[in-house]
């Protein structure tokens, strides 16, 4: 096996793919959504507009968009929901591989948890940090 490979094991999966860098745990950028954001370890963020999905208008309204990495703990009420849920168990009921997780880019605004990578959106009085 070349140095420059991964072997993960999740499930009843192996894996193998090329090395990647580690991302910094300590990330926190303030995005400017009319350019792509290349981050190191993550990759490039571009967002692209879409009538009534995801982060809306209304709701960055001139507010900063900062993007970081998990640091653990993180909670979101998802809309329809009535209850905060971990971020943890939500990754994990939906499949997401550890490797992955670590990489997901989480966007904040008013530092308040408001979407996780592309996957949810956070109610307006959601998430803590």
């Amino acid at each position: 096996m070349l140095a420059c490979t991964e072997v993960w094991r999740y499930r009843d999966l192996l894996v193998a793919m090329p090395a990647q860098h580690a991302p910094d745990p300590a990330l926190d950028v303030v995005w400017d959504l009319r350019a792509p954001l290349d981050l190191s370890g993550v990759g490039r963020l571009r967002a692209v507009p879409l009538r009534g999905q995801g982060l809306s208008c209304a709701r960055l309204n001139g507010k900063s968009l900062h993007v970081r990495l998990r640091s653990g703990g993180e909670t979101l009420m998802l809309a329809g929901r009535s209850h905060h849920h971990v971020l943890k168990k939500l990754l994990q009921a939906e499949g997401v591989p550890p490797w992955l997780r670590a990489r997901l880019p989480l966007f904040y605004v008013d530092h308040e948890l408001a979407a996780v990578a592309d996957r949810w959106c956070a109610r307006r009085t959601g998430g803590r940090r």
